[in-house]
């Protein structure tokens, strides 16, 4: 069998082929990272398997982000087995090789075809049906991205109206709900609100909302407030505040729209971690884009470590030892998920609040209860996604030391 090691970078990769006998093709070359790159390296991999009589071809590449989806797909397309390898084995491959602290491309892509070799019956190739996994962490991330730009400028927004009208801010249950940012919008200053009537809101909220309910006092009293407030009296900051109110509609709709789109996704796929407590179809959809196959993963520890929920280890010579803080390696985005998702089951699934309770009151730290968790759930998760298994309340995992 020939194998293709494929070390990804931004503009270039770099590449090794080789065989079960040790035979190469050449010392690792690089290609461009386009399709002249790519046909190079088809090309390389076809002459190589005419020298060799050899028709089974492997090709391994790091999973290390959107740098190597192009490369990934075009192989893909022309039914190459490619092997998306998860870095972190990689790094761990490359400590057992060798002693040397050295970081070269050239070697890289030789470490990955070895490592490809070795663990080749371990490891599943990339599906075309994976790409839903694909989908699902650019809608995911996007959505993340999008949630974090709204947030903030909803602190700009509080900031705002903290100098400018300061008592409006506990009108609302949320100054970030509907009716208060069309009430912003249509009149960000207290000298405006000072001169009207209730019933001037009221008309005006009611064709915006025409199915919205209010209690009528909240328009009286904000406008008693107005006439009372002790904010800034500079007429420049409507501007700002109607830019900032207008901003937050656009991202609540983008978010949206993610989210419609994100559904769509959801109802093709057959997984029962929808029905974990805890588990929303967004937050489903981010676990699962951001872990992908679950083929890649060998063991639940692994999984546990590419979430970064493993313990970091300091290494010096002979000795070893564990913080027992978390390593926060891996995905950053599925490391954030677990955790949101850890503290809705410890405040809502009875069995981890009782264990919530119980590590409370041994005197752990809130934080580190929860990052165990986070490991447990990954377990969970693990289980489930392997042996595409029914999630069942009762179900007990295995108690492991912490």
């Amino acid at each position: 069998m020939i194998y293709v090691g494929i070390d990804i970078a931004s503009t270039k990769h770099d590449c090794f082929i080789t065989n079960e006998h040790g035979e190469v093709f050449s010392d690792s070359f690089t290609i461009e990272n386009n399709y002249d790159g790519f046909t190079q390296l088809r090309e390389a991999i076809k002459e190589f398997s005419k020298q060799t009589n050899d028709s089974k071809i492997s090709i391994g590449l790091e999973s290390t982000g959107h740098y190597s989806q192009n490369i990934l797909l075009h192989l893909v397309k022309f039914d190459y087995s490619v092997f998306y390898i998860n870095p972190l084995f990689i790094d761990g491959y490359k400590k057992g090789k060798t002693i040397r602290k050295t970081k070269t491309d050239k070697l890289d892509c030789q470490l990955i075809a070895s490592y490809l070799q070795q663990n080749i019956d371990d490891l599943e190739p990339y599906k075309p049906t994976d790409t839903i996994y694909d989908e699902l962490k650019i809608l995911t991330r996007h959505r993340a991205f999008l949630v974090s730009e709204r947030s903030k400028i909803k602190v700009n927004l509080k900031r705002l109206i903290t100098i400018v009208f300061p008592e409006y801010i506990d009108v609302f249950s949320s100054l970030y709900n509907e009716t208060s940012l069309a009430i912003l919008y249509r009149f960000p200053l207290p000298s405006q609100i000072s001169k009207l009537e209730a019933e001037d809101i009221n008309v005006y909220v009611k064709k915006k909302f025409p199915h919205c309910r209010i209690d009528y006092t909240k328009f009286e009293q904000i406008i008693e407030l107005a006439k009372k407030t002790v904010g800034s009296k500079l007429s420049s900051y409507a501007l700002e505040i109607k830019s900032l109110v207008n901003l937050i509609n656009y991202f609540s709709d983008e978010i949206e729209n993610i989210e419609s789109q994100i559904d769509k996704f959801v109802s093709k796929i057959d997984s029962d971690i929808f029905n974990i407590p805890g588990v929303s179809n967004v937050s489903g959809a981010s676990l699962l884009g951001e872990i992908g196959s679950i083929s890649k993963f060998r063991r639940a520890d692994q999984l546990v470590a590419y979430a970064g929920y493993d313990p970091a280890i300091y290494e010096s010579g002979k000795y070893s030892s564990s913080s027992g803080k978390m390593a926060k390696r891996g995905s950053k985005y599925l490391r954030t998920m677990i955790w949101h998702i850890a503290l809705v089951i410890a405040n809502h699934d009875e069995k981890y609040h009782l264990y919530y309770l119980k590590k409370k009151a041994e005197g752990l730290h809130h934080n580190k209860i929860l990052g165990h968790i986070g490991k447990k759930f990954l377990r969970l998760l693990y289980s489930i996604l392997k042996n595409n298994s029914k999630y069942q309340k009762s179900y007990q995992m295995p108690l492991t030391t912490i």
